[in-house]
C-alpha cells in the first residue's frame, strides 16, 4: 500500500472515530437533541439525511471542525457573569449581536428623546461609552438607554419634565412595533414615571 493511501485511511478513520468522540461529537449530539423537539413535523428520511450530512463533515472537514468545537465547548462551559444574565434576560438565551448605528442612537436620543434639552457631546460621550460595552443593543434600544441615563439624573430633573412624557410615549410606540426589547421599554417606563408622575 502506498504511503498517501495509509495517510487518506487515517484521516478519515480519526474523522469516522471523531463523530462518536470528542467535542464535534458531544456537539453533533447537542444539535440532535435541538431538533428533536420539532421533529414531529419533518420526515424521518430528512433527520436521516441530517444525520448522515453532519457525521460526513465531521469525517471530511474534521481538522477545521475540532478546533471549532472545542472553542465552542469551551465558551459554553464557561460561568455566567451577572452581565450575561441581565443581557439574556433582555435578548434571551441566544442574544443577537450588536446592531446598533453609534451615531444614530446619539441623534435619537438627542433629538427625540431628549428634544435638545442635554448637551450633545454628553448625549454622544455617554452613547460611545455604552456602545462599546457588552449589551448587544439595536439602535433604538441604545438611544433609550442612554435617554434614561440623563432623565433618571437628578440635576436635569427641571430641565426634563417636557420632555420625559413624550419619551414615554415614543418608547412605548417603539416597543409596540419591536424597535425596543420589552424590557429595556419597561424599565425606562418605571423610571420616568416613578421619577417624573404622570
Amino acid at each position: 500500500m502506498m504511503p498517501w493511501m495509509i495517510a487518506v485511511a487515517g484521516y478519515f478513520a480519526v474523522g469516522l472515530a471523531l463523530i462518536f468522540v470528542g467535542p464535534a461529537a458531544r456537539l453533533r449530539r447537542l444539535e440532535q437533541e435541538k431538533l428533536e423537539p420539532q421533529a414531529h413535523n419533518i420526515p424521518r428520511w430528512k433527520l436521516i439525511a441530517f444525520s448522515y450530512a453532519i457525521a460526513l463533515g465531521i469525517i471530511i472537514l474534521w481538522p477545521v471542525l475540532i478546533v471549532s468545537a472545542a472553542r465552542t465547548e469551551a465558551s459554553m462551559n464557561k460561568p455566567m457573569t451577572a452581565m450575561d444574565g441581565i443581557i439574556r434576560l433582555c435578548y434571551g438565551e441566544n442574544p443577537p449581536p450588536k446592531s446598533a448605528n453609534m451615531q444614530d442612537a446619539a441623534r435619537i436620543a438627542y433629538e427625540e428623546l431628549l428634544l435638545k434639552a442635554v448637551s450633545a457631546s454628553d448625549v454622544l460621550a455617554l452613547t460611545k461609552s455604552l456602545f462599546n460595552g457588552p449589551i448587544p443593543y439595536s439602535t433604538h434600544d441604545l438611544a433609550v438607554s442612554v435617554s434614561l441615563h440623563f432623565f433618571k439624573n437628578p440635576e436635569m430633573l427641571m430641565r426634563l419634565r417636557e420632555a420625559q412624557l413624550n419619551a414615554r410615549l415614543t418608547v412605548l410606540e417603539w416597543a409596540k412595533e419591536g424597535k425596543v426589547v420589552g424590557l429595556i421599554a419597561v424599565t425606562f417606563e418605571e423610571a420616568l414615571y416613578n421619577r417624573y408622575r404622570p
